[in-house]
């Protein structure tokens, strides 16, 4: 494995989506009763998505420490399309949480950190496909 030849910005990257695998387990939702929700139990096909996107942020820092001969660019411009519109998604959820009946739920920190998360995502899948380190 060459460690070296992964760029500052594909190793940011792929902390991120680890970082956002680790939100996935941590509660979004919080609703009566103490009951709360972490992203595998409040949603159907967004958690798939946000787990498509955690291995999409991994693929360029895995492709450049293996040696791969993967189009590093095409798989940053993947990781920005796919995190931009999780990043959308998650904002929707956040306004409008999952489920029939939502009341008394609220947003716990998961989901904020997921939104956060998701937008940092953006940013370094931009800073990668341009070539650039983030300062």
């Amino acid at each position: 494995m060459a460690w070296g030849q992964a760029t500052t910005s594909e190793l940011v990257l792929a902390l991120g989506g680890l970082a956002l695998l680790v939100a996935m387990f941590l509660p979004w939702y919080d609703g009566p009763a103490r009951a709360s929700a972490n992203a595998w139990q409040a949603f159907e096909l967004l958690d798939l998505a946000l787990l498509a996107v955690v291995l999409l942020a991994v693929a360029p820092f895995a492709a450049s420490a293996l040696e791969l001969a993967v189009p590093r660019l095409q798989l940053s411009l993947a990781v920005l399309g796919a995190a931009s519109c999780t990043t959308i998604l998650v904002l929707y959820r956040l306004v409008n949480p999952p489920g029939v009946d939502d009341q008394g739920t609220s947003a716990a920190v998961g989901a904020w950190l997921g939104l956060l998360v998701n937008a940092g995502l953006v940013a370094a899948a931009y800073w990668v496909s341009r070539g650039a380190e983030p300062a």
